[in-house]
């Protein structure tokens, strides 16, 4: 059980977060790329450095540092050296990165809406509580790799 529960995942995430991402995309238009768009909803989510969301992210950190200069030369974030470690930079959404996210956030969304409109009440409940149970256990897995 265990064996097919992981292929299943492996055979099931990948795809769903292909769909995402084309909806973001499309949602975005030429506003965004998918990793701008990554980096703000990763600055949206309280995560302030460049290595934490590189590695959130998986990319390099001197490709973060390129998609971070890209986004404070459009003024979507702010960049704060700290005053106890220069090396060290606090990165925040600015009033204009956080209308742009959430702008193409709720278009990605509605986007998405019109498909779910397809799926059946029973469906719409199963989907929900699928959803939550994963969030619930990938939160758990998250948590393991803290400690």
């Amino acid at each position: 059980m265990l064996k097919e529960l992981s292929k299943q995942i492996f055979e099931t995430i990948p795809p769903a977060m292909r769909i995402v991402r084309n909806e973001m995309r499309a949602a975005a238009k030429s506003s965004l790329t998918v990793p701008q768009f990554r980096v703000l909803a990763n600055l949206n989510r309280g995560l302030k450095h460049i290595t934490e969301i590189s590695e959130n992210l998986g990319v390099s950190q001197p490709a973060m540092s390129r998609l971070v200069e890209g986004l404070a030369k459009r003024n979507l974030i702010e960049r704060t050296p700290s005053l106890v470690d220069r090396r060290s930079i606090t990165l925040e959404l600015t009033f204009e990165g956080r209308k742009l996210f959430n702008k193409v956030k709720r278009s990605a969304s509605k986007q998405f809406e019109s498909k779910l409109s397809n799926l059946t009440k029973e469906e719409l409940a199963e989907l929900l509580s699928s959803l939550s149970c994963i969030e619930n256990i990938f939160n758990r897995f998250k948590d393991s790799e803290k400690s």
